[in-house]
């Protein structure tokens, strides 16, 4: 093997510089991302910017805000019903029941979104597995953004 050849291989097998490395140097701006509000993404977490967790999926924002699921609801709920219960946590910005159309009756579940990420998942933590009207309730991050084994794959190829 040529000399050059031996510094390629050991070259690409060292880790690559970290933050403070000589790309960039003096300029601490390069890597900062925005979040969906236009502020500063730091990585750490905030209202609009949830911890995420190494290796697992997480909540993921909508267009409309932070979409909580809600499951188990009473057939006869309205929506100022899950309203009243889900202010409590913050304000709400909208809710969704299911409805059958034929009977009227609520299908059983029912979408509520939050402006705030802290208030929907103080919602999440009080409200899971409690009772709403009569009828024991679950809530749920409504999206979720997914880790892909695949995507990581394709990564590690390239």
């Amino acid at each position: 093997m040529s000399s050059s050849h031996q510094q390629l291989q050991e070259s690409s097998s060292s880790s690559p510089p970290q933050n403070g490395g000589n790309h960039g140097a003096g300029d601490n701006n390069t890597n900062h991302k925005k979040d969906n509000n236009g502020g500063e993404d730091n990585g750490r977490p905030s209202p609009d910017n949830p911890p995420m967790l190494f290796g697992r999926s997480g909540p993921e924002k909508s267009r409309e805000g932070w979409t909580v699921f809600v499951t188990g609801i009473h057939e006869e709920a309205q929506e100022d019903d899950l309203v009243d219960v889900f202010s409590e946590f913050g304000p709400v910005k909208n809710v969704h029941i299911s409805m059958d159309r034929k009977s009227g009756l609520a299908r059983g579940y029912a979408l509520v979104q939050f402006e705030i990420f802290t208030d929907a998942q103080d919602a999440i933590n009080a409200l899971h597995e409690t009772e709403v009207l009569g009828k024991t309730v679950r809530v749920d991050w409504a999206f979720v953004k997914s880790t892909s084994s695949s995507s990581r794959k394709r990564r590690r190829r390239g």
